[in-house]
């Protein structure tokens, strides 16, 4: 004979304790380039330009971010100004064709991540816990004109 089935009493349920949103911190970083727009006006060809072998430049920083936790990340200081080289953007800081852009790609995030390779070019991409979809180039970083970025 098997066991007798034992109905749940009334009001008592498990409880699920919800995830830490930070837990992410701790982590190490992953990468995803599904996203990236190697067509656009920060794609691979405008990074081609400027630095000629982006590949070996790309992968070369972002394995060193690999050894890092995302704390770590976000806590890199430099620059010419106080503050962290690695941090969350508004979109509405971008310039205009670059927002428009990423409409066109279907990325509707309200802020994207920017990582610093070094002094004049950045990667911009979406932080879902701990991967970055990452969604451009930026090599003309020191060049506001150029920049995707709205300085202000």
């Amino acid at each position: 004979m098997g066991k007798p089935k034992v109905k749940k009493k009334p009001g008592v349920e498990s409880v699920r304790i919800g995830a830490d949103p930070e837990s992410y911190l701790k982590m190490k970083p992953v990468w995803r380039f599904s996203d990236f727009d190697w067509d656009g006006p920060f794609g691979h060809d405008s990074c081609v330009s400027h630095i000629a072998n982006i590949r070996s430049h790309v992968e070369d920083h972002l394995a060193n971010f690999e050894s890092m936790t995302w704390d770590e990340i976000l806590k890199a200081a430099g620059g010419k100004k106080s503050g962290n080289n690695n941090h969350h953007i508004a979109r509405d800081k971008f310039k205009k064709d670059v927002q428009k852009r990423l409409e066109e790609k279907n990325i509707h995030a309200d802020t994207l991540f920017s990582l610093r390779l070094d002094q004049g070019t950045r990667i911009y991409g979406v932080r879902e816990l701990n991967c970055l979809r990452i969604v451009f180039f930026d090599p003309h970083h020191k060049d506001h004109g150029k920049s995707a970025y709205e300085f202000s």
